[in-house]
């Protein structure tokens, strides 16, 4: 009502006692009208210590000055510093602390009074009123965890609410963008996230151009622990600049930082202390070569490979000596496959333990493998191979010693598993005189037929197909039980949902798979001759080859194909034991010839 509120003068004379309860009573009741003082003239009001609490019952805003600020101060939503809060307040209440005219430094602070009401508390740092705090939690990545042997909890995750500050001194992770023309407090929109990563004890999300990292050890908290002041366990966000598009896509972590991938270009996000921290962490330019970002950088222990498929065929790299200063070392391992690694790879996985690593091509038949030896610094041996799977590739992926495979054969989907170690298991081994032989068939399964599934007028064994077997190579049977037929194998024949084998297989136990064939291209040979402190190859002259040996592992029968320029192919089957040189019952295999 814009009207002056005065209690009555004190007295001159010191026989009348004034108190602190008597002045803020009269100041209560001329502001409410009553001779309680506690509601009326649409005002509430409370007395805490030795202030009043004045509030609207209409809940609109009201102006209240005091004309000698030295013997009653007024406190509102805001005060220029923190020496001017009172000891006691009410619960809850919400002041801004501006210190100067610019915003950066502003900060806001709540009352937790100590007895949850009115009276004596704390000033505790809080986030500005109003001010969005909260992840859209189906917006953001989920977990999954595991909850016993056998169980697994899908779910969303419960990420850590914004504490303190507002917009400029406690700004939202760059994952969340503003939509134009809005106040970022009340309009938002999330940005894709393209991948997760841990690093330094922190969850990492790859947004945009950005890195944003959480505290230390709270993965799901991307807030910073105050307004007024910095502190290394705050989150880290940063952005890669560079005059390419720098859209992150994914990372790997080496002893010297977070190697990050964009489409043209790597960075290394590193720090020069010992501590990473918001003040600390950077990021540097490494190299410009293209990344295929449909994959992902795999570690090769010391080394770090990725592809590229911007050219007409697939390139693999290799980064080596990634240093936090300096440049790397890249090297192109797929040099000599450079025509035949086509360009549409999008399924990679890794084994370090076994040195290989598998490259695919969604809903194609192909699987690629590159094989490697390094000893201290130098590579001994590297090796690129390509196997033909019985069906289209969903997704591969490297467990222990094995790659498993999702394969679609028409509407069926078969993981299958192929061990990179001889592993005992049964369905690829025989065991004959204490030794164990490997069973070399694509897509392989133990079978046990029943005993009714022998017809004698058509000499056929008939058997369900099981699932997995409806590929067009051709199918074969190896017997694995003891007897006279182990080791024996012969064809299968595909008759609509079952399998026919020729002869009596009723009640035994076999392998089924597919036949594969295996092709190594040897290098081409050539005279050679010291030159100095090099070997010259005559390429010339003509040569004559008179004698090639192999040396094979445990090996049955073998065909060999010599191609010659001009003349029919020389083909020879070779057994690997000599007749009448084995016992009977047993595997006709020689370990060693």
């Amino acid at each position: 009502n814009n009207e002056p509120i005065r209690p009555t003068p004190t007295p001159f004379d010191g026989e009348t006692a004034i108190t602190g309860d008597m002045i803020l009573g009269k100041i209560r009741q001329g502001i409410t009208g009553s001779a309680s003082g506690v509601s009326g003239n649409n005002f509430e009001t409370e007395q805490i210590g030795n202030g009043i609490y004045i509030k609207a019952t209409s809940g609109g805003a009201f102006n209240i000055n005091t004309p000698v600020s030295e013997l009653l101060n007024v406190l509102t939503n805001a005060v220029q510093d923190v020496a001017d809060l009172p000891k006691q307040c009410k619960h809850g209440y919400v002041v801004k602390v501006r210190n100067s005219a610019n915003d950066e430094d502003d900060y806001y602070l709540k009352f937790l009074a100590n007895n949850g009401l009115s009276g004596e508390g704390v000033w505790e740092e809080c986030n500005k009123p109003e001010r969005r705090i909260a992840f859209d939690k189906s917006t953001m990545p989920i977990q999954l965890v595991r909850t016993s042997a056998t169980q697994f909890t899908l779910g969303q995750v419960d990420y850590e609410d914004c504490g303190v500050g507002d917009q400029f001194t406690a700004p939202k992770p760059s994952f969340i963008s503003t939509v134009s023309g809005q106040d970022e407090d009340t309009v938002t929109a999330s940005r894709t996230i393209n991948k997760m990563l841990f690093f330094r004890n922190r969850l990492v999300f790859l947004s945009d151009e950005n890195v944003i990292m959480s505290r230390p050890g709270n993965f799901f908290n991307f807030w910073p622990k105050s307004a007024i002041a910095a502190s290394a366990e705050d989150p880290i966000d940063l952005s890669c600049s560079s005059e390419y598009p720098a859209t992150v896509f994914d990372g790997i972590q080496v002893n010297t930082g977070l190697v990050l991938f964009t489409k043209n270009q790597q960075f290394m996000l590193t720090t020069d202390s010992d501590v990473l921290s918001p003040v600390t962490a950077k990021i540097n330019s490494l190299s410009t070569y293209n990344f295929n970002v449909k994959t992902n950088p795999i570690s090769l222990g010391t080394t770090i490979a990725f592809l590229d498929n911007a050219g007409k065929f697939t390139r693999m790299f290799e980064m080596a000596s990634v240093l936090r200063e300096g440049e790397p070392v890249i090297l192109e391992q797929s040099k000599v496959i450079s025509k035949l690694f086509p360009k549409d790879i999008n399924l990679i996985a890794n084994s370090r333990e076994n040195s290989f690593i598998v490259f695919a091509e969604k809903d194609g038949t192909s699987l690629y493998g590159f094989r490697y030896f390094t000893a201290g610094e130098k590579r001994i041996m590297q090796s690129w191979i390509t196997w033909e799977l019985s069906g289209n590739i969903q997704h591969i992926c490297m467990l222990d010693d094995a790659v498993y495979a999702v394969v679609r054969n028409g509407t069926t989907d078969v993981m299958q598993k192929f061990n990179l170690k001889l592993s005992g298991e049964s369905t690829e081994t025989i065991t004959n005189d204490n030794k164990i032989y490997r069973v070399y068939l694509d897509n392989i399964k133990s079978v046990t037929t029943a005993g009714n599934t022998y017809s004698a007028p058509s000499n056929k064994t008939t058997f369900p197909k099981p699932n997995g077997f409806d590929g067009t190579n051709q199918l074969v049977g190896y017997d694995i039980d003891a007897g006279n037929d182990l080791g024996s194998y012969t064809p299968i024949t595909v008759n609509g949902s079952n399998l026919e084998i020729t002869g009596d297989w009723s009640g035994q136990t076999f392998l089924i798979g597919y036949l594969y064939e295996m092709e190594v291209e040897f290098p081409k040979f050539y005279v050679t001759q010291q030159s100095g402190d090099k070997f010259v190859s005559d390429v010339q002259s003509n040569l004559v080859i008179h004698r090639v040996k192999f040396n094979f592992g445990p090996l049955g029968a073998y065909d060999t194909k010599v191609k010659r320029l001009g003349k029919t192919d020389y083909d020879e089957t070779h057994e690997s034991t000599f007749a009448d040189q084995y016992n009977a019952n047993k595997l006709a295999i020689d370990t060693e010839q």
